[in-house]
């Protein structure tokens, strides 16, 4: 479509070129009609040449310039006769310069041919009518020329941002897939997570009461009855996490304190020989609910770390409550280490606590214990 517009354009300048020359052409001197075909060609040729290339910057001017110096010799070799060929270069400067331009070089003009026929005696009447019908005519030139211009641009506009935008939904598609595949990978590691803190500490108990029931049977076969209970007590604990792993997907709240919660994992742990010293500040107050669970997962996992590994015989376990935020410390006495990094349980601490827009902080050193410190926003 931009291009056949183009191209209706040409054609009205050169049926302009024509229609403004031929006539003329007959009623110049012998010697002035081979040098008016001449121009009128080559003019005809940049109009067509200008219209069918891109041109820009320089190029541009210098062909403008061209196409002005020809319009300037057919106007003086036709004593003003020929001013119509003026009309196809105001709309070019117009169009590729400003209005004002435009309207400048048509005054040049208007004012030549005044001023050519009062020297060959027109009436100067004549020449004032033909000037305001030649200015009106440049002036309606200039003023369609700069609308078709703005035309063109607004189209131009338009057409790069449709491109733009549908370079954007290509890429709003792209990111919608990523983001649907983090959000997959991002199920796959709190699931991963459910089921090292929940099952895990279960089982891991669990096991190990069962080894000692193997261990005191010959010998002590009621000790050996009660660990048998204990582990039976921790299978029924385990469906208690499978339960509340279900509540926290279906985000809902199992009615039990965040306290008291923590409070049954210090029983399991004084079960197992590990001394747990739980403490409570400020005013307990409803959480939501992935707060809740990360800081529930933090004090399971810091404490079955601390019963598996730490070789510890007590361990503090302080909840705050603050008005801003809210902070848990599991801090044990045992061995310690030189590396605060951790294995997965610490990397699904970290990444429960960052998802809630909270605070890691693990202290340790050989011989010094492991402290563990979470602050999450109240």
């Amino acid at each position: 479509m931009n291009r056949r517009r183009e191209l209706g354009s040409l054609v009205v300048a050169a049926v302009a070129v024509i229609v403004g020359v031929g006539p003329v052409i007959p009623s110049l001197r012998a010697d002035h009609r081979a040098a008016a075909l001449a121009l009128a060609g080559t003019y005809l040729a940049l109009l067509v040449a200008g219209g069918l290339t891109s041109t820009t910057g320089r190029r541009k001017a210098v062909v403008l310039v061209l196409q002005s110096a020809l319009v300037l010799g057919l106007v003086l070799l036709s004593d003003g006769a020929a001013g119509l060929v003026a009309m196809p270069l105001l709309s070019a400067i117009a169009v590729e310069t400003s209005a004002k331009m435009a309207l400048l070089v048509g005054a040049f003009f208007v004012a030549l041919i005044g001023a050519l026929g009062l020297r060959h005696g027109v009436p100067p009447t004549t020449v004032v009518q033909t000037l305001g019908t030649d200015g009106a005519a440049a002036a309606f030139v200039v003023a369609f020329s700069r609308l078709m211009a703005g035309e063109r641009a607004a189209r131009e506009h338009v057409e790069r941002l449709a491109t733009e935008l549908e370079a954007a939904n290509a890429k709003l598609v792209d990111n919608a897939a990523r983001i649907e595949s983090l959000a997959t990978i991002a199920e796959r590691n709190r699931i991963a997570r459910d089921i090292h803190d929940g099952l895990g500490h279960c089982l891991t108990v669990v096991n190990m009461q069962l080894e000692a029931a193997r261990k005191l049977l010959p010998g002590e076969p009621q000790r050996a009855l009660e660990c048998a209970e204990r582990a039976q007590a921790m299978t029924r604990q385990g469906l208690d996490e499978v339960r509340r792993s279900v509540a926290v997907l279906r985000d809902a709240d199992d009615g039990v304190p965040l306290f008291d919660a923590i409070r049954e994992i210090a029983s399991v742990c004084r079960s197992d020989g590990l001394a747990v010293d739980l403490s409570l500040h400020g005013e307990p107050r409803a959480l939501a609910q992935p707060i809740r669970t990360a800081l529930y997962r933090t004090a399971q996992e810091a404490l079955t770390n601390t019963r598996r590994h730490a070789e510890a015989s007590v361990a503090k376990v302080r909840l705050a409550f603050d008005r801003e935020d809210i902070s848990l410390e599991i801090q044990d006495d045992g061995k310690g280490t030189g590396d605060a990094s951790g294995g997965f349980g610490l990397l699904g601490i970290r990444e429960r606590v960052q998802q809630v827009g909270g605070s890691v902080e693990v202290r340790t050193a050989p011989g010094a214990g492991f402290t563990v410190s979470v602050r999450v926003p109240a």
